[in-house]
């Protein structure tokens, strides 16, 4: 009876323990909030982790509007120094495309990218009154 009830018991936490490591993986997805192209089109990004390690080969965003008509787009990486100042990463290459709703999951390459930084990910709409960029959460991208 206490081989069964400690077997039962050690069954119940390991299963308790996959599950909470399982949410970690699947909740490290951040959007943005909504951020105003222009009067009700608004539109917002997504990355698939906050935090990317040396072994990370790309980042893969996602934006999606509301209110929007169908709006041309171009994604790229803007790197944060140490005072705020933001800088175009020149060593990944821009992807772009066009959308009304939601974006296909598109991939930022990280392979040329020599130094860790912190960044967020612009993406410029070309929305009902122009040009307009967007950005995503903070992100840091180590190499």
């Amino acid at each position: 009876m206490k081989k069964l009830l400690k077997g039962m018991i050690t069954t119940i936490l390991l299963t308790v323990l996959a599950f909470n490591f399982s949410s970690i993986e699947t909740s490290a997805a951040t959007w943005s909030s909504w951020q105003t192209v222009s009067g009700s089109c608004k539109v917002r990004v997504s990355t698939d982790y906050s935090v990317y390690t040396s072994n990370a080969t790309s980042v893969d965003v996602q934006a999606e509007s509301t209110n929007c008509p169908r709006m041309d787009y171009q994604m790229d990486i803007w790197g944060i120094d140490s005072t705020g100042y933001t800088f175009m990463i020149d060593a990944i290459n821009p992807t772009t495309g066009y959308f009304s709703y939601r974006t296909p999951v598109k991939k930022l390459y990280l392979s040329n990218l020599t130094y860790s930084t912190q960044a967020k990910v612009r993406v410029l709409v070309d929305g009902p009154s122009g040009n307009k960029a967007v950005w995503s959460n903070n992100i840091m991208i180590y190499r």
